[in-house]
């Protein structure tokens, strides 16, 4: 964890919606990763409100006006929740069939980035 970079575009586009919007992260790695998903966000100066740790992200109670995923499956479940959903485009989460209509398949955070202001 220590040694991967985040996405620039992504640091950048979360500074800008924090001014906007409370950010809440969902992560489903082992809870016993949070001191060190922690020092990993501070010290690459990730926007953030929250950090929540859930082995099924689709659980959280939170009321999101919008989710970012990389997963299909979780993208695909937020969306039939209700919420609006964006889908980082990559080769692993292409649609089995046809995408839901109210998900957005984006190919970067400036996209997002740009839908959410």
């Amino acid at each position: 964890c220590a040694r991967v970079s985040p996405i620039a575009e992504a640091v950048d586009a979360l500074r800008s919606l924090a001014n906007q919007y409370e950010i809440h992260i969902v992560t489903s790695r082992p809870h016993e990763t949070k001191g060190l998903t922690e020092n990993w966000l501070r010290t690459h100066g990730i926007a953030h409100d929250k950090l929540d740790f859930l082995e099924d992200k689709t659980t959280s109670q939170i009321n999101f006006c919008a989710f970012v995923e990389d997963k299909r499956e979780t993208a695909y479940a937020m969306v039939r929740r209700g919420i609006k959903s964006f889908l980082i485009d990559y080769p692993w989460n292409q649609p089995l069939s046809e995408d839901p209509s109210n998900l957005l398949r984006v190919k970067s955070w400036r996209e997002i980035q740009a839908h959410l202001t």
